[in-house]
């Protein structure tokens, strides 16, 4: 009789000490579940960066092919971009104009569209060349990007890109991608790779100037 006893007290004890742990188990699962929630809410907070704040630039500095601008009047001084177009319709741009703020520049095509292409040096010195509008938003008027420190903004849609997302095809939401070599002293763009994306830019409506 003194045994059944014994063994059930044993039996008893077995069964509370395994209830405490598969509690304890439970508990800290929960726990470790809230944390990495907790780290995930983070993470997300510091890595999207915040935008509100940043003034862009709705009259970005504009050069065209084969002409010569004023681009900095109010220093009074005489500064003047150019960018020209060879004698097989490719763009040429010189390298001196480039640096890490978006370079704007126009080309109208042998159908007498009017195009524009983004130039910029990404933060460890590579160039991105890409159009002035972007695969999710082409077609649309006021497809096209304006500028803000280290970013762009699509006008229509509002999705902000990095700089050094131009052309990489990385992103939809960026501007496209085309083809340039790159000589000593200069970008070059083959007349018919602006001509492909023509249709792009039918009835667009960027700042040209």
């Amino acid at each position: 009789m003194k045994r059944n006893y014994i063994e059930k007290n044993k039996k008893f004890s077995l069964f509370f000490q395994g209830t405490a742990l598969t509690r304890l188990s439970v508990l800290g699962a929960i726990l470790l579940l809230v944390i990495i929630i907790l780290l995930l809410v983070g993470c997300e907070k510091t890595g999207k960066a915040d935008y509100a704040n940043v003034l862009f630039e709705e009259q970005p500095l504009v050069i065209t092919g084969n002409k010569q601008r004023e681009v900095n009047p109010q220093s009074g001084g005489s500064e003047t971009e150019e960018a020209t177009v060879d004698k097989g319709g490719n763009l040429v741009i010189e390298k001196s104009l480039l640096s890490q703020t978006p370079l704007y520049c126009n080309y109208r095509t042998s159908g007498d569209t009017l195009m524009q292409v983004i130039l910029v040096l990404a933060p460890n010195g590579s160039l991105r060349v890409g159009l002035n509008t972007s695969e999710e938003c082409k077609g649309e008027p006021d497809a096209y990007f304006i500028r803000g420190d280290g970013i762009l903004k699509c006008v229509h849609c509002g999705h902000i890109v990095a700089n050094a997302e131009v052309g990489m095809g990385t992103n939809t939401s960026a501007p496209i991608g085309i083809p340039f070599s790159e000589e000593a002293d200069s970008v070059i763009i083959k007349e018919s790779d602006l001509s492909a994306y023509e249709s792009y830019f039918t009835d667009w409506e960027g700042p040209i100037e």
